[in-house]
């Protein structure tokens, strides 16, 4: 992958540097592991609270999925894929909007949503992600569709699903997650 023309292609390209946290260019089941964990840290989560459970488990069923879409059945011991293996499996899942990806947007929202019940508390937690000021008034603004003053688990869900099938760099969701700012 050269080049990110494609902005899905950029949000993913972005999601995958954010994913690898030793920065060895791969990422491994263990990169995952240390995303879930500063993902639990950021909105104050016990790890051993039955929600981090779940995001933990739809993240490796979603890590087996990219797994066996990029070795089929020889999984090694060690595995690991590349940027571009990391965006052959995904846009696979995003294109059929797969049962795993959606696992792991449902576990994801389900923990946001337990913490983000208005603005105070999403600004916080888009401070752990460094997005603040203006950024974050402007994402909580886009993700609070119905005006609510909350987002919503349903909310958060939709955003998701549009950082990785909207070709808008300042949709709700690629704000949301911080790879573009408003």
């Amino acid at each position: 992958m050269t080049t990110t023309a494609d902005p899905i292609q950029a949000k993913v390209k972005s999601w995958f540097q954010v994913i690898d946290s030793d920065d060895d260019g791969l990422v491994h089941w263990s990169d995952y592991k240390a995303y879930i964990n500063r993902t639990l840290g950021v909105v104050r989560v016990d790890k051993n609270h039955p929600i981090a459970y779940k995001l933990t488990e739809a993240y490796l069923w979603l890590w087996r999925e990219a797994q066996s879409r990029v070795h089929g059945d020889q999984i090694p011991g060690d595995a690991s894929l590349s940027v571009a293996e990391h965006w052959n499996a995904l846009n696979a899942q995003i294109e059929v909007r797969s049962l795993e990806l959606s696992t792991v947007f449902d576990a994801t929202a389900s923990l946001y949503a337990n913490t983000l019940l208005h603005s105070d508390h999403f600004k916080a937690v888009l401070q752990g992600w460094g997005i603040t000021g203006v950024d974050a008034e402007a994402a909580f603004a886009q993700l609070d569709g119905d005006k609510s003053e909350r987002i919503s688990k349903r909310e958060l869900f939709s955003a998701l699903w549009d950082v990785f099938s909207s070709k808008d760099l300042n949709s709700p969701g690629s704000v949301f997650l911080g790879f573009y700012h408003a």
